[in-house]
């Protein structure tokens, strides 16, 4: 009985090991998601002002 608690300790292990993979995928995922949607908000650039073009 003991070897079956030691072997679902380590399936649980390997559980979490995936699990925070798979978080830290979709936390990259949604950061590339929000640059992508800030540069769709600003939209092109309009030239910045210089002051020296006049």
């Amino acid at each position: 009985m003991q070897a079956e608690d030691n072997y679902d300790e380590d399936d649980n292990e390997d559980e979490d090991e995936e699990e925070e993979e798979e978080e830290e995928e979709e936390e990259e995922e949604e950061e590339e998601e929000e640059k992508e949607n800030d540069e769709e908000d600003e939209g092109p650039q309009p030239p910045a002002y210089d002051p020296n073009d006049f």
